[in-house]
């Protein structure tokens, strides 16, 4: 039996092989989470079972067995590659089947591919911080254990808003109930993750805001208020919100406010569906204002209900219309669109409509990818954006088949550009329409990644518990991932703003720890030292609850420096032991002369910080490249696929060893390396020439292939890619390190 442990970042295919690996160290704050995973290889079919123990730090203090969940992970099947991304096809896991599950389907079984044991960790708000260890067993076989409990604890609270929505008729569909037990069992996964529903659980015995309060009494922030369909259909723009609907539950929402003495419209969000994506979906010219419209009538009413309530003559009441006045009216649409192919929103004469700031537009993530594109939301009351099928890669995603810290950095995103809310349009959908024309139920819902109209793992977040004998619903890998940005988000969000009291700027020391890896909004999937940034990000949150430390990378003459300041008298220490903030005077730590990383320890407990110091990367998606006209050839075609889910740069080389040329001058200037994604139909032979100089050579295989283009030099201005077979091929983003 062949062992490895890995990070949980990392995707391990069924059918990869591994290398033996048996230490698993962990790393979380107090109240906080940490995973990792096993995976196990047999040739020989045999049940995979794991012994957890209690760790011990050697001090006499103890980190229960208890506070580990133990999963199978569960593999789904990607049968293509839709995102451009990289990726092979394959077997990769996703579901997360409780280990003590009444029913398996051979995911605890060897004989078959790999098995993998995901490992989640919760740290008590009690726990005594330390290094702790021990043991745990495969089988006979065991695998040493560190957990390092940090001295700091995760912000209990919420902060940032988002809908997650969940699926009536499909849960009706694969567990057989929507019974308010069922519902509370999916709300409750949902915000164990850090994450909200659209609606609150209900048996129909309650009122609608009586449901709402008791929702947020259990750790909610955010509740969406439905919008059901108006009786009759609009003679000019169809289907609308019933706006009486509108106005009774604001209503009720009033009613419970008085009685619980909690502001209830703090917390809603009205998601105005049936207008949704207008720059995708073909609506009646006006049915957009409309909706805007009718929707500021009726808060309006409402608020001319609450002036007239004498139980809102006083300081509560004058909260609480000014909270409603407020109600955050969300509709997904840009300000500015992005892709000129996107058709305009248009007035009932077909002329152009343009929203006032009063709605909350919320974009896709690539509509947040600069800080011009940021600016033009500046006036609206919160900041919102969500992803789904699109945007492509590089941009991050909640698809089965990305970087396993891609839906991670979601949170990370959100934390640092100031993006409040987050929406995500289903979390339990299990129909596809590719294959058939037609939306059709799933057989099994494990069977296949490609669920929806574009995207593997896209509105599937979580399984039906129901053919595992559980009730409530499986969780994915993809959701953990959430979680963990969120706490993330928690640390950067308190970070950014301590650092601005003390007149730092940790927006730019941020922009340092994940140079090597983004690139505004972009992201570079195949990145490998994640947790290394990860676990500098925490330590640098411990430093500052504890210490006062700050750290920050600052020009100092003709060098950069690294500034480490604390207040007097605290107690901390930099990697030669000396004091630091003796006096209130600051330490420098002066990085190695061309390194391309700095290491170094800071605290009583010698805290490792690591920071990437070259490599920064630059991401230019396709159609920048299309745009800039960077590919060029004597023979064939360039055409740019503007299908709103399958997109790329499309290049038609005919004859015997057809030629394309790039010129990457007209997108940068200074790089040592250059890499591209290329999508082939077929096995093809390459050659990479400069000046008739053979760079590189190797062979694309069928799907997407990222391949080296330039490593080791610099102002390469014109490039030759010459294929051994003509053909079709398909080429995504480039990626360049300076």
């Amino acid at each position: 039996m062949l062992i490895c442990c890995a990070d949980s970042c990392e995707r391990i295919l069924k059918y990869d092989k591994i290398v033996e690996k048996h230490e698993l160290t962990l790393t979380a704050l107090k109240g906080g989470t940490d995973s990792s995973q096993i995976a196990v290889f047999g040739n020989d079919k045999q049940t995979v079972g794991i012994k957890v123990e209690d760790l011990f730090d050697g001090e006499g203090n103890v980190f229960s067995a208890d506070n580990f969940a133990l999963y199978y992970e569960k593999y789904i099947y990607v049968d293509k590659n839709w995102q451009k991304n990289g990726f092979p096809i394959g077997w990769y896991p996703d579901a997360l089947i409780p280990i003590n599950s009444p029913v398996f389907h051979g995911e605890n079984e060897t004989g078959n591919g790999n098995v993998c044991i995901w490992i989640d960790v919760t740290v008590p708000r009690e726990q005594i911080p330390g290094v702790y260890s021990g043991v745990f067993r495969i089988n006979d076989i065991g695998i040493v254990v560190r957990l390092e409990v940090c001295a700091a604890e995760l912000p209990a609270e919420i902060t940032h808003k988002s809908i997650f929505t969940l699926n009536g008729e499909h849960m009706a569909h694969y567990e057989g109930e929507t019974s308010k037990e069922m519902v509370k069992a999916y709300n409750d996964c949902l915000l164990r993750h850090r994450v909200c529903s659209a609606i609150p659980d209900s048996d129909g015995k309650t009122s609608w805001a009586d449901d709402i309060a008791e929702y947020l009494s259990r750790g909610a922030n955010t509740v969406n208020i439905p919008s059901p369909y108006a009786e009759e259909k609009n003679e000019r723009y169809g289907n609308t919100p019933d706006y009486e609907d509108l106005l009774s539950r604001l209503i009720q929402l009033k009613e419970k406010s008085i009685e619980t003495e909690i502001d209830l419209f703090s917390y809603v969000v009205y998601y105005d569906w049936m207008i949704d994506e207008p720059f995708y979906c073909s609506y009646p010219d006006g049915k957009v204002g409309y909706h805007v419209r009718k929707f500021n009538e009726t808060v309006q009413r409402f608020i001319e209900l609450c002036e007239s309530d004498d139980r809102l003559k006083n300081d509560f009441g004058k909260q609480l219309i000014e909270s409603a006045k407020g109600i955050t009216h969300l509709i997904t649409d840009y300000r500015d669109r992005p892709n000129v192919t996107m058709r305009p929103v248009k007035k009932d004469d077909g002329t152009k409509y343009v929203y006032n700031e009063k709605t909350v537009l919320c974009p896709r993530f690539d509509g947040l990818d600069s800080v011009g594109q940021r600016s033009l939301y500046s006036g609206q009351k919160e900041l919102w954006w969500y992803g789904c099928n699109t945007p492509n890669a590089p941009y991050p995603s909640y698809h089965i088949d990305d970087a396993g810290y891609a839906a991670r950095m979601v949170g990370w995103f959100m934390g640092i550009y100031g993006i409040e809310g987050n929406l995500y349009w289903c979390a339990n959908f299990f129909k596809e329409c590719n294959t058939t024309g037609t939306m059709r139920f799933f057989d099994d819902p494990y069977s296949l990644a490609h669920m929806g109209t574009g995207a593997n793992g896209d509105g599937a977040l979580l399984y039906p518990g129901k053919p595992y004998g559980i009730f409530g619903p499986v969780c994915s890998i993809r959701l953990k991932a959430i979680r963990s940005g969120y706490e993330e988000y928690e640390i950067i969000k308190f970070l950014k703003k301590e650092y601005g009291r003390k007149g730092l700027d940790f927006s730019k020391l941020f922009a340092l720890l994940v140079s090597e890896f983004t690139d505004g909004i972009k992201i570079d999937p195949f990145y490998g030292k994640f947790r290394r940034i990860r676990d500098t990000l925490i330590r640098l949150y411990e430093l500052y609850v504890n210490y006062t430390t700050t750290v920050s990378y600052e020009k100092l003459g003709l060098r950069k420096v690294f500034v480490i300041r604390s207040e007097s008298g605290s107690d901390a220490y930099y990697s030669d032991g000396r004091f630091t903030g003796e006096n209130g005077e600051p330490q420098l730590i002066y990085p190695e002369k061309n390194a391309s990383y700095a290491e170094f320890f800071i605290g009583k407990d010698k805290k490792n910080l690591f920071f990437p110091l070259k490599n920064k990367v630059k991401i230019i998606p396709h159609e920048k490249l299309y745009e800039k006209g960077v590919f060029s050839v004597n023979k064939g075609s360039i055409t740019i696929n503007r299908d709103d889910i399958r997109r790329e740069i499309n290049v038609v080389l005919p004859g015997n060893k057809p030629e394309l040329r790039l010129e990457l001058s007209k997108v940068a200037k200074r790089y040592v390396s250059a890499d591209i994604l290329i999508r082939a139909t077929k096995k093809a032979g390459y050659k990479v020439l400069s000046d008739g100089e053979e760079l590189f050579a190797g062979e694309v295989g069928t799907g997407w292939n990222r391949i080296r283009l330039i490593d080791g030099a610099k102002n390469i201005p014109k490039l030759v890619f010459e294929f051994f077979e003509s053909g079709e091929y398909g080429f995504g983003e480039i990626y360049l390190k300076k």
